[in-house]
């Protein structure tokens, strides 16, 4: 599945996050989050990701 290419490829280091967000055309909060439940480890701290998630909640808010 091209998802879980894509996925190796960022956690080995092939990918960038954000150019692993647009192929997939997801969020990099979701790359982190489809990352985690694959049991890869991000190189994102839990506060990165909070505030990455919470970022495209305000970015969602001017656009709605």
């Amino acid at each position: 599945m091209i998802k879980d290419y894509i996925i190796k490829s960022y956690a080995n280091g092939r990918l960038s996050i954000g150019k692993a967000a647009e192929i997939l055309d997801v969020s990099i909060y979701d790359i982190h989050k489809i990352s985690n439940k694959k049991g890869i480890k991000s190189t994102a701290t839990k506060e990165q990701i909070q505030k990455s998630k919470e970022l495209l909640n305000k970015l969602f808010k001017k656009v709605s």
